[in-house]
């Protein structure tokens, strides 16, 4: 992969780290968000739109732990439209960034 694929895909890293830990708080880049990068990417599109936020999990003490724990997000209605639009600009991000990598990647033209 060439350095301007290579520095694509830092961008855009960088921006879902950025988004991430804005919106959730907490995030060990190494962990967290390699694991996130690495799950959008194998289907970006598909995945993006399934990703829930972490107060909206089936388990209800999850649930509670977010909503306690980020102060910013004492109601979970009150968060979705950030969540939302956070999605929607990791989208953009990535799309404009990898799409042609991506396609390289899958053997595409």
């Amino acid at each position: 992969m060439s350095n301007e694929y290579a520095e694509r895909i830092r961008l855009v890293r960088d921006c879902v780290h950025r988004l991430y830990t804005s919106y959730i708080v907490y995030c060990d880049f190494d962990e967290d968000c390699g694991k996130l990068m690495r799950y959008l990417l194998d289907d970006f599109e598909r995945r993006l739109d399934d990703m829930e936020p972490p107060w909206r999990a089936y388990d209800e003490e999850e649930r509670e732990y977010w909503l306690y724990r980020d102060r910013d997000c004492p109601d979970p209605s009150t968060c979705d439209k950030a969540w939302r639009d956070m999605k929607r600009t990791i989208r953009y991000c990535i799309q404009r960034n990898l799409e042609e990598p991506i396609q390289l990647l899958r053997g595409g033209a």
